[in-house]
């Protein structure tokens, strides 16, 4: 399986994937880009400026894209990080040749997973620096990944983690277990309303305040509820309940 996990500096997403390589059989973590510019000699800001953020952009597609794609990895971040610290400081995003380059990068996870700010990273996690940069591309990431403004990735799950620390784990290993069963609407699955179905063709169902559903919204015009606990009958996405008969 491929994974991407995306989130703010200090919410734990390293941790996460040590994890995941831990628990899946010859996965193996990919080198963060700001790393890999490093070493390649970049030299960074501080703060990083726009012209830093799309560095790393490029070079987070390019090491989602580059051949031969391994099968089994996880990356500790992706493009959309840094799309979001980009909408964080008001620089632009990439043009239309940008967005087209993202696509492949995003059609090669299997699974996006956004890991939030909570009250128990603040309390649990080492405190991060430039702590207002980190709250502003928190939100960002949240509005970036579910606007989808590139139209990039509407067709990747995301598994948004809001919830306690100990349990991120579980929730991503159980998030790719349902990745690899049949779509809904396949023979012999549920099937959704149309005109749902015709968004979201794979959605599952989470425990406590963990949200697992496609990027794209189904209706961008209703008020964010990104951090509401999940209701046992069914999945708030962007303050719709969609309740799934027959699934457990």
């Amino acid at each position: 399986m491929r994974v991407g996990i995306s989130g703010t500096h200090g919410t734990g997403k390293t941790t996460l994937a040590q994890a995941l390589c831990a628990h899946l059989p010859g996965h193996v973590a990919a080198d963060e880009p700001y790393y890999l510019l490093e070493a390649e000699g970049y030299e960074f800001g501080f703060p990083p400026s726009p012209e830093d953020y799309r560095a790393l952009l490029v070079r987070s597609v390019r090491s989602m894209n580059s051949p031969p794609l391994r099968s089994r990895v996880v990356f500790d971040r992706t493009p959309l990080d840094y799309l979001a610290y980009m909408a964080a400081i008001g620089a632009d995003l990439p043009g239309e040749a940008g967005a087209a380059a993202l696509r492949p990068a995003f059609a090669s996870l299997d699974l996006l997973v956004i890991t939030l700010i909570t009250p128990e990273t603040e309390q649990a996690l080492p405190a991060a620096e430039l702590p207002r940069l980190r709250s502003e591309m928190n939100d960002a990431l949240l509005e970036v990944v579910y606007d989808d403004p590139l139209n990039a990735w509407e067709d990747i799950p995301v598994l948004e983690l809001s919830g306690p620390l100990d349990g991120r784990l579980g929730a991503v290993l159980a998030a790719l277990d349902q990745a690899q069963r049949p779509r809904l609407g396949s023979p012999g699955e549920p099937r959704l309303p149309p005109d749902l179905a015709r968004r979201n063709s794979r959605m599952w169902r989470p425990t406590g305040q963990i949200r697992v559903g496609f990027a794209r919204r189904p209706n961008s015009s209703v008020s964010s509820t990104h951090t509401n606990p999940i209701s046992t009958t069914g999945t708030n996405f962007r303050g719709r309940r969609v309740v799934f008969p027959g699934m457990s």
